[in-house]
């Protein structure tokens, strides 16, 4: 990778990390996701093989972040539940395009 590619792409993900804790922190029921998020997010370097590969356990299963619903006073939020779809296909995208 060249140093420009590099920072586009850590910026993507920063960025897309940054949006999933966003919405993720307006339904307090979420915050052992939103803990798990905030954990690859302060490692810094979220493209070293450890973070990609942590982000992509993520993804798959029954309890995977896909099953997350976002709530607010007791509704469905179909808004923020279309951004968070959005911003975890847009992670999982990156993770996959990213690998070595």
């Amino acid at each position: 990778w060249d140093q420009h590619h590099f920072e586009a792409v850590m910026t993507k993900y920063t960025e897309t990390l940054d949006l999933i804790l966003s919405l993720l922190s307006s339904d307090p029921s979420l915050s052992g996701w939103q803990k798990t998020v905030q954990q690859v997010r302060d490692m810094g370097d979220v493209m070293t093989l450890d973070s990609r590969q942590e982000i992509k356990s993520w993804f798959g299963g029954m309890g995977s972040i896909n099953d997350l619903y976002i709530m607010e006073y007791g509704q469905p939020s179909f808004e923020k539940n279309q951004q968070l779809s959005a911003a975890l296909n847009a992670l999982y995208d990156l993770v996959i395009s990213e690998q070595s």
